[in-house]
Parts: C-alpha cells; structure tokens; sequence
C-alpha cells in the first residue's frame, strides 16, 4: 500500500516534531508526505501528484482542512483513495476524531 499524505502548516497544533512523528507512524508505507501553505499550493500539489494513485489519503490540519483537501482531491482527481488517514492537527477536529484520529 503506497500514502500520500498532506498536511496543513497552519493548523493549530501543527509543528515540526508533529510532522516526525506521522513521518514515524508511516515508516515502511511507500509513500509521499507534504505540507501545503494555501489553498492554490493544496490543488497544484494534488495536480503534480495525479498519476500517483495512493491507496491512503493521510490528512493532518483541522476541520477546514480535512473538508477542502478532500473536495479538492475529488474535483482534480476525480475519486477518493479507498482510505482516509486524519491527523488531527487543528484547532477544531470534528471530523478527524470521530474516525480514529488521535494524539
């Protein structure tokens, strides 16, 4: 199984070390892990990587962030990876908790 995984800089519990440990988490996945400033940086990544075609979709940011990734993943990719990874990193993780993610 291959990931790519984004993760929103911006989000309030967002840090370096933070970043270390999902990378740690991912060891022996195949796969690509980026962050993304803004929204335009979010859809160029995701254009760079269309061919890639991961079997997990790892999101690390808050609520706003997991909504937009996942609409612009389906709007330029056209489909959703069979698995959705949530790093709750926000300041709001409503969506990220109720399916798993954690400290």
């Amino acid at each position: 199984m291959k990931h790519l995984t984004i993760l929103n800089p911006n989000a309030g519990g967002y840090s370096s070390a933070e970043q270390d440990k999902i990378c740690r988490a991912l060891t022996g996945l195949e796969g690509i892990v980026f962050t993304t400033p803004n929204l335009a940086d979010l859809e160029q990544q995701l254009r760079d990587h269309c061919d890639y075609h991961p079997d997990i979709l790892g999101i690390g940011g808050g609520d706003g962030t997991f909504s937009r990734t996942l609409t612009a993943v389906k709007e330029i990719w056209g489909y959703l990876p069979e698995y959705i990874a949530a790093y709750a990193l926000g300041t709001m993780n409503n969506a990220a908790i109720p399916v798993g993610g954690s400290d």
